[in-house]
């Protein structure tokens, strides 16, 4: 990951990094054929083309229905002359999977040109061609889909939201197979299909808020112009807000990962089991946050007289249903750690080294679910209330937390100082939203002239 992002090294020595770990990781698990594939990928980039090409061998005889091992083994016959070999290779990763033709398509087409089977370059390449102009005439409609799925998430529509979800790709399959497969159609089939199924998705979409606005008393009432231009400026704020904050976020877990790296190749991925248990909680512990969104918004929303209730009714309610399944969590961490480090890394004699590693910093994961409770909880209701710009400084403020551990704990405490940085940075989240909680006063409060009357 270092390597692919250039994060603070020179290309050389993440490169070489990159190939010490793809190493360990064919030592570790030596039948596992994403291991192998992993370290044929880096080979070649290493420019040792002869090991890159005995890897992805490897890997198509351990798994050969992977239609990516196929198509990186195809690719490296191509760039090295081989497109006798490389194009029987890649037509076969096409059959197996059409889904995602475009880079395979390239390939296939440079393999033509070089052997000199200019036709088949030619067919090759303009199929890629058509696949992409096709997608993108489903591209607004994908715009327009997830636009409409945020809308019904945040109306607490979410039965109505799934239902459309799942038939949008119930009928992406459907129409795949019956255009790639039944009329032969190839790559263009698949990109005509899932087009369609876009669309067919956007206007389900679309008629599902018609109706929601229907129940509400229409689309006169709800959306009017002179409303909707002023709350324009306040949208895009809130937008600028939510994404300068995820922005901050995707920066920490980034460099999270990028710093175990300094303990050790067995550190490292000790680190990336425990997060995967870290990542399991907070998948739980999101959907009361997204409910206190919904229910936030929807008691903001409200008459005055009743707005103060039922907002501290939804906020309650789901911080009662999220710190419950925190402390479950926790508990069951607790009781069964070894077995769920278990389910994540595989058995055996090569993995016994990295079963006691991740063991030594599984506290931090006992004791995650409760530090991801108040940030996650609280993150819901502010979202739910639109306090965009809260919900950035909090997080600008917890970044710095984090930073300001990093250089005090990691030199002293290692890895340990790692995990202690990301418990005061997450905490730092929560508290730092706990300390703005007087900004819902104005907007729970009745106004003075309701008071009066």
């Amino acid at each position: 990951i270092a390597w692919r992002f250039q994060w603070g090294e020179s290309d050389e020595d993440l490169l070489e990094t990159a190939v010490e770990h793809a190493q360990r990781a064919v030592q570790i698990d030596p039948v596992d054929p994403v291991c192998e594939a992993q370290l044929g990928f880096v080979a070649f980039w290493a420019r040792e083309h002869g090991r890159a090409i005995h890897c992805f061998e490897l890997a198509v005889q351990m798994d050969p229905g992977n239609s990516d091992t196929i198509s990186d083994l195809g690719m490296a016959y191509s760039y090295l002359g081989r497109s006798d070999e490389a194009i029987p290779l890649l037509q076969q990763s096409l059959e197996q999977d059409p889904t995602s033709p475009d880079d395979r398509l390239w390939s296939l087409g440079d393999a033509g040109f070089a052997s000199g089977d200019y036709p088949l370059a030619v067919e090759a390449l303009a199929a890629m061609r058509i696949y992409i102009e096709t997608r993108l005439l489903g591209a607004p409609f994908a715009v327009a889909f997830f636009a409409g799925v945020g809308w019904l998430t945040g109306q607490g529509r979410m039965a109505l939201m799934m239902a459309v979800v799942i038939f949008m790709t119930f009928i992406n399959a459907v129409l795949d197979v019956y255009f790639a497969l039944m009329l032969e159609m190839g790559a263009q089939g698949i990109a005509l299909g899932t087009a369609l199924a876009e669309g067919s998705g956007a206007i389900l979409m679309g008629l599902g808020i018609l109706w929601v606005l229907h129940k509400r008393g229409g689309l006169k009432q709800n959306w009017i112009p002179a409303r909707m231009r002023e709350n324009l400026r306040g949208v895009l704020s809130l937008n600028a807000d939510i994404f300068l904050r995820t922005f901050c976020l995707a920066l920490v877990f980034a460099y999270f990962t990028r710093a175990g790296g300094q303990f050790g190749d067995l550190t490292l991925a000790a680190n990336q089991v425990l997060m995967h248990i870290v990542m399991v909680a907070s998948l739980l512990l999101d959907g009361p946050a997204i409910a206190a969104e919904t229910l936030v918004g929807k008691a903001l929303g409200r008459r005055q007289e009743k707005r103060r209730a039922s907002f501290y009714e939804a906020v309650t309610t789901t911080s009662l249903i999220g710190g419950v399944g925190a402390l479950t969590m926790a508990m069951g961490l607790l009781f069964f750690h070894e077995t769920i480090i278990g389910l994540v890394v595989p058995q055996g004699e090569a993995n016994a080294d990295l079963f006691k590693e991740a063991l030594k910093y599984v506290p931090w994961a006992i004791i995650f679910p409760l530090i991801l409770f108040l940030p996650f909880q609280i993150d819901g209701i502010y979202i739910g209330a639109t306090r965009g710009r809260a919900l950035r400084n909090s997080m600008v403020i917890a970044a710095a937390l984090f930073a300001a551990a990093i250089f005090l704990g990691v030199p002293a405490l290692g890895n340990h100082g790692l995990w202690l940085a990301f418990s005061v940075f997450m905490l730092g989240r929560g508290l730092t939203l706990l300390a703005m909680w007087k900004g819902f006063t104005p907007l729970i409060s009745p106004s003075p002239i309701a008071s009066k009357a």
